[in-house]
């Protein structure tokens, strides 16, 4: 599988974990599809969302970061700010299959891990992170 737009996180490695999250998320000037697991559906995810990376939302790129294996980051992922009015706690984000990050460093949209995936889908919860 070729991607191009998105970082994989190490499973094996947690200090270089959390750097790789903490600088995409922190530091880059970029909307952030996160996508927790590596079972079929991250997997179809992860695929669907790289391609939907080469488009650029109101002036602003899209990267995907891929935390196979979700334990090695929770207490990172449990502390980036849910958005303003949001109705999903960081428990939900954790056990949610993907979720966006907005430039101001804030989850702006999850996608549970029980819904219909498709490039519609994808790209709200993308575009939602502006």
């Amino acid at each position: 599988m070729e991607l191009n737009n998105t970082i994989i996180i190490p499973t094996d490695n947690k200090t270089l974990a959390q750097q790789l999250f903490k600088s995409v998320i922190y530091d880059e000037d970029v909307l952030v599809l996160g996508v927790l697991g590596e079972d079929v559906k991250a997997t179809e995810v992860v695929k669907k969302a790289d391609k939907l990376a080469n488009l650029i939302t109101q002036g602003r790129k899209r990267k995907v970061i891929w935390i196979r294996k979700p334990d090695i980051l929770k207490d990172e992922i449990k502390t980036v700010k849910i958005g303003a009015g949001k109705d999903f706690t960081p428990e939900d984000v954790l056990e949610s299959l993907a979720f966006s990050i907005s430039l101001g460093d804030e989850v702006m949209d999850i996608i549970k891990k029980g819904d219909y995936i498709s490039f519609i889908r994808i790209d709200t919860c993308f575009s939602r992170a502006l």
